[in-house]
């Protein structure tokens, strides 16, 4: 997909008498994949929160907004204000390989053009396979939002109600610290099968299917048999004989009653937590009192 709107670009800008003279991109494409040095192989990917929502829930919404740039833009904007900015002096060969999905979006002229003026290599995942080779997508996203997760189930145990913008961006370093760590960039470039380069990372993930495969003819379905429900106090106290119930009465009692402890030491522990972040929630958001 690069290659072809980079040949298109490239076409279109190439005064005529000289196109016959072109080499075609493709030739030098998995060369360059293939050999650039580790450290300067990169990956960009988005990747967005629901402030405050944990877990899979359901969240209703009153109206929707859209965006301010298009996506085109804020690659572009990414590319000039970041990447090249922070990664042009740490570069240790010629060209740096960028990663990055393969929306049609991300390929504009002036992104296509930036790149190979200031020697990027832009690569773009084929279209539906984030899942299995954006390195961000397969790993590390996961791990961000796992510790997104737990740090709004701790804020729920200490009595903060409302996680809102404010106490998100007093964790979100924390949870940037958790999530990009060395091994775990590592790994997402090694599950991947970038670094090192090996297929057969991703193919032995994806299923395969037997077409040669004999199909098992249909079976009759199995007559269920439903187990009779007690009903009356003399069935009941027979089911519970049989299967051992009434022989851990004392033990079931013991551990209760251990069980009603703990719940209460852990009942004082959690009122003593839930009184110091509310102290310190309070100072946070009377001292904080910008718009995020």
């Amino acid at each position: 997909m690069v290659r072809a709107a980079a040949e298109s670009i490239r076409y279109s800008t190439t005064p005529p008498a000289e196109r016959a003279a072109l080499k075609p991109l493709g030739r030098d494409s998995f060369k360059r994949f293939a050999t650039t040095n580790p450290r300067d192989t990169w990956n960009f990917d988005e990747c967005g929160f629901r402030i405050g929502i944990g877990g899979s829930q359901d969240v209703l919404i009153i109206e929707t907004f859209k965006a301010a740039q298009s996506p085109s833009e804020t690659n572009r904007d990414f590319i000039l204000m970041h990447f090249d900015k922070y990664t042009k002096e740490r570069r240790v060969g010629e060209w740096r390989l960028l990663i990055f999905d393969g929306y049609g979006s991300h390929l504009t002229n002036e992104f296509i053009t930036y790149c190979f003026e200031n020697k990027i290599w832009p690569y773009a995942l084929p279209p539906y396979s984030s899942h299995e080779l954006q390195p961000l997508d397969v790993v590390v996203f996961q791990l961000y939002k796992y510790w997104h997760k737990k740090r709004v189930e701790l804020a729920v145990r200490v009595g903060i109600e409302d996680f809102n913008k404010v106490e998100f961006l007093h964790a979100v370093r924390w949870m940037r610290k958790q999530a990009f760590k060395l091994s775990t960039i590592k790994a997402a470039f090694k599950k991947t099968g970038i670094w090192l380069l090996d297929k057969n990372v991703v193919l032995e993930r994806l299923p395969t299917i037997d077409a040669r495969a004999a199909i098992s003819p249909l079976q009759p379905p199995a007559q269920l048999v439903s187990p009779s429900t007690p009903v009356t106090a003399v069935d009941i106290v027979k089911y519970t004989r049989e299967i051992g119930l009434l022989n851990h009465r004392v033990t079931k009692l013991s551990k209760a009653a251990v069980a009603v402890a703990a719940a209460r030491e852990k009942a004082e522990q959690d009122l003593r937590a839930q009184t110091v972040a509310a102290r310190h929630r309070q100072r946070r958001q009377v001292s904080d009192r910008r718009v995020v």
